[in-house]
């Protein structure tokens, strides 16, 4: 049973495509200076917009990252900051709220970065959805933006109701 103190926001697959086409549309009035060549989905929350913005920007590879400390994260980090580094990378999450998630990546990407003494960069993040008091500010583009209050709990159309029950819980 939903929660009474949560005031739940749920867009629809129509608003969801809303803020996908508009954040294809910034992606593109960007162009030709920078149009992704991979999108990177942060698992899991990312997985399906990034699926949608590499669909509409015919972009054919997709990855995604879980940026749980594991010896598969630092090998991804070094892969986006230190190989790939001549490459349009695109990181994609659901939403970018308190900022935790994209502040912990950018954090740990210029660490990898210092250690291999990599100055350039070629990686962009979006968020389908930004909290505008989130503390994460460096994201390239958004699809939405709203002032998202303590209480605002959003759930996605491809989430269920009790998996966001889980979430609040932990």
């Amino acid at each position: 049973m939903p929660r009474q103190d949560i005031n739940y926001i749920s867009p629809t697959y129509a608003d969801i495509d809303e803020y996908i086409n508009h954040m294809v549309t910034r992606i593109r009035d960007s162009a030709p200076m920078w149009v992704p060549d991979r999108v990177v989905a942060i698992a899991r929350g990312g997985l399906i917009p990034s699926a949608m913005i590499a669909h509409k920007l015919s972009v054919d590879d997709v990855s995604s990252i879980d940026i749980r400390m594991s010896r598969e994260y630092v090998d991804k980090l070094y892969d986006l900051f230190v190989t790939g580094i001549h490459r349009r990378t695109l990181i994609i999450d659901d939403i970018i709220d308190g900022g935790d998630t994209m502040n912990r990546l950018n954090h740990d990407a210029n660490e990898i970065r210092d250690f291999y003494k990599v100055n350039e960069c070629n990686v962009r993040t979006a968020g389908l959805v930004v909290n505008t008091n989130s503390t994460y500010d460096l994201h390239s583009f958004e699809g939405y933006q709203f002032d998202k209050q303590p209480n605002d709990w959003i759930v996605f159309p491809w989430e269920t109701m009790r998996s966001t029950e889980r979430k609040q819980l932990a």
